[in-house]
C-alpha cells in the first residue's frame, strides 16, 4: 500500500542511485488514535498490527531489505491505548527502530 505512494517511490529511487550509499539505519514512528479490537481478533494490539502497522513494516522491507531479526515490547495505557517499541535487524546488517502507538494524534498524547 505505501510502496506505491509517490513520496516513498521517490525515496526508493534516490536510495538506488549510484553514490547514494548503503542504508544502515531506518527510523519510523506511526501514531494513531485509540484502537479497538477488530475482525474477531483476540486483542486491540493485534488488530492494530494487522490493520495499520503492517504497512510500515512492509515499507521498511521495501526501502532497506528483508528483516533477519526482530525484537518488540508492548506497553499499555489501557485496552485501546498502547505502544510497541520495535528493533529490527536486516539482512546485510542494517538496523531499524520503530515506535507504533495508539495513544497520539498528530503528535499530541491522548
Amino acid at each position: 500500500m505505501k510502496r506505491r505512494a509517490p513520496g516513498y517511490a521517490l525515496a526508493k529511487g534516490f536510495a538506488e542511485e549510484p553514490g547514494f550509499g548503503k542504508i544502515i539505519e531506518h527510523e519510523a514512528k506511526f501514531s494513531n488514535w485509540p484502537y479497538s479490537r477488530l475482525w474477531g481478533l483476540g486483542s486491540a494490539p493485534l488488530s492494530f498490527l494487522i490493520g495499520q502497522v503492517i504497512y510500515h513494516f512492509d515499507l521498511m522491507r521495501h526501502l532497506v531489505v528483508d528483516v533477519a531479526e526482530a525484537q518488540a515490547k508492548l506497553s499499555h495505557v489501557d485496552e485501546t491505548r498502547f505502544a510497541f517499541s520495535v528493533i529490527l535487524g536486516f539482512e546485510g546488517g542494517a538496523t531499524a527502530v520503530m515506535n507504533a502507538n495508539s495513544r497520539e494524534r498528530w503528535g499530541t498524547e491522548i
